[in-house]
């Protein structure tokens, strides 16, 4: 198993980072059940992602046009109340 150790300065940075490491070094498999059957995909076996200013912002990556974001500030917005709190959802 390799570990990749990523240091970024912001989640921008890292998510960025995150995906060269994957797509230099990352191996290639293909998917054999679900939805996906027969696509190629590249992962990593395992990351450790040190980030040194979490809090900056935005905290959602700044991607190119045409290229879909991992998040949205309202995404992260509506679930940061979950992971602060003790109130649990319905569902």
């Amino acid at each position: 198993m390799n570990i990749e150790k990523i240091i970024a300065r912001d989640l921008s940075e890292a998510w960025f980072l995150c995906l060269r490491k994957t797509l230099t070094e990352g191996y290639e498999y293909k998917i054999e059940r679900g939805s996906y059957t027969g696509q190629r995909r590249k992962e990593l076996d395992f990351v450790v992602v040190q980030i040194k200013n979490p809090g900056t912002r935005p905290l959602v990556p700044d991607v190119p046009q045409g290229v879909p974001s991992p998040s949205t500030m309202e995404y992260i917005e509506s679930y940061l109340p979950y992971l602060m709190t003790a109130h649990k959802a319905e569902g």
